[in-house]
């Protein structure tokens, strides 16, 4: 299938008149567990969203072979597993594992700036000296997983989106994302605010980081170690070692299966013992311009409105991704999506192609049918970031509670590109762009400012037509006219129809040498 303006306005039409209402945002006001948010009854929670990560480090990016990814799958459990029994350990829950990153949220004691910064600094120290002097040593030295965590404070909106069998808990708002744009600047970065909450209640220093609004906070082992005895939390490096070494006894990198894909990959088949290694290309949407759209709310209808635009959006690019393309979604993060293609195997330039269109309908959706039919739609936009390598799909965490995710480099480098992009733009990398036809090719330009390959407001309608012509057994052609960023498309020389070619215009796009 491809991408089709009509097909989309029926869709977003059905279910925005269909959408229901009753949806209610209201300030958490006690303790409650956080599996009660739904879609209609969202919460406004003072908490301090901590994220870790192990992505990237380690050689869990080297995917060469199967027991490279065997390696990569276990030693990834192995650090799911145990960064969850910290978090138990000290009372933070978990919003969601993402690939090689954690996502928790630090709220109790509710609306107590200082005890909730103590926590989450807590439980993000426990993470990171876990990583380093319990886990690592159970491992060679060029396998050793380097850690590092950032954290936010501030109020957020809890709803559920996706639909029913396959939702997630969200959050909404900028202090549930921040902390994900300022990962691996150092061991632990925190926002200003978070800090004014931190104050000197445990023993620390810090630095001014790159980043505005930002410190580089560091603690001693010791430190940790002692406030977690003094809160009664059962936590020490010592505990972590003996679970790590007696999980990593029960699970040797050979019991970690692996195998390729000829067919659509489900991810919900997935576990610890059946994974894929596939050549895919990951993309990854985000709705540029929503956590500032959410913190302007001035109330809790306004808010309303923003998790129902949300869930609108998210809908239609699961649409565009999975109906149009027969792409695989792997998971929701906030106003993010995940996904990719890796049919027909071995193909990639098809692969490719898939994800450049799948990209364009996304970009479409958002600026033409979105816009028409969802009134505050017309306020945001959409950035996607495209990478393709060598991919595990799996399925990891607590039975029962596991999350899909995709580790190697294509998922890294997707979210490094679209943090990197502006409003409207597609960017990939340099696999990707290799892969593509030239005429493709004609329509991105190399970004320094992105270190991608950029398209700006590239749409289905206007990518489909040279799709179209590329698949047309070579009836037709893609060639350059003399005016300045137009083709052509019309039927090769002596080809017996003589239709006249179409123009088809590239937009002028400033950005490309910035």
């Amino acid at each position: 299938m491809a991408w089709d303006k009509q097909r989309s306005v029926d869709r977003i039409t059905r279910r925005w008149a269909a959408r229901d209402t009753d949806v209610t945002v209201s300030k958490l006001t006690r303790d409650m567990n956080l599996q009660n948010v739904s879609l209609r009854k969202g919460r406004r929670i003072l908490g301090a969203h901590v994220y870790a990560t192990v992505a990237g480090s380690g050689q869990l990016h080297c995917l060469d072979t199967d027991e490279d990814a065997q390696s990569a799958i276990q030693r990834t459990a192995l650090w799911q597993a145990e960064v969850a029994q910290i978090a138990g350990a000290f009372d933070v829950p978990i919003i969601a594992f993402q690939g090689a990153r954690v996502h928790l949220l630090a709220y109790r004691p509710i609306d107590d700036d200082a005890a909730i910064a103590r926590r989450a600094t807590l439980v993000a120290r426990a993470i990171l000296f876990m990583t380093r002097d319990a886990f690592n040593p159970l491992f060679d030295t060029e396998l050793a997983l380097g850690a590092r965590a950032a954290i936010d404070l501030g109020e957020t909106v809890a709803t559920r989106g996706g639909v029913r069998g396959d939702s997630e808990l969200l959050f909404l708002g900028k202090a549930a994302n921040r902390p994900a744009k300022l990962l691996g600047s150092s061991k632990l970065v925190v926002t200003d605010r978070f800090m004014d909450a931190h104050g000197d209640q445990l023993a620390h220093t810090k630095i001014e980081a790159d980043d505005e609004d930002a410190w580089i906070l560091r603690h001693g082992v010791d430190t940790i170690e002692a406030a977690a005895v003094e809160d009664g939390v059962d936590w020490s490096i010592a505990k972590s070692a003996d679970r790590l070494a007696a999980d990593l006894e029960k699970w040797p990198a050979d019991r970690f299966k692996v195998s390729g894909a000829t067919q659509k990959i489900d991810v919900s088949n997935l576990s610890r013992s059946n994974s894929k290694l596939v050549q895919t290309t990951v993309l990854l949407m985000d709705i540029d311009g929503f956590s500032a759209y959410v913190d302007k709310a001035e109330d809790d209808d306004v808010k309303r409105d923003a998790i129902l635009t949300l869930d609108a959006i998210r809908q239609e690019m699961r649409e565009v991704l999975k109906v149009d393309f027969d792409g695989v979604r792997v998971q929701y993060q906030g106003d993010n999506m995940i996904g990719f293609v890796h049919i027909p195997a071995g193909d990639d330039e098809k692969i490719a192609t898939a994800a450049a269109e799948i990209a364009a309908g996304m970009q479409a959706s958002m600026s033409i049918t979105l816009a028409d039919i969802v009134p505050d739609a017309k306020r945001l936009d959409v950035v996607v970031g495209v990478s393709m390598n060598e991919t595990v799909v799996t399925s990891l965490g607590k039975y029962g509670d596991r999350n899909a995710l995709v580790l190697g480099p294509a998922a890294t480098e997707a979210e490094k590109i679209q943090m990197r992009l502006d409003a409207k733009q597609t960017g990939i990398d340099a696999a990707t762009y290799n892969a593509l036809p030239m005429d493709i090719q004609e329509f991105y330009d190399w970004s320094t400012s992105a270190k991608a390959y950029v398209a700006e407001d590239l749409s289905a309608s206007k990518l489909s037509r040279v799709v179209e012509a590329l698949s047309a057994n070579g009836s037709r052609q893609v060639t350059p006219t003399d005016r300045p960023g137009r083709t052509r498309i019309g039927p090769v020389a002596g080809a017996a129809t003589a239709v006249a070619g179409t123009e088809n215009v590239r937009p002028y796009r400033p950005y490309a040498d910035a």
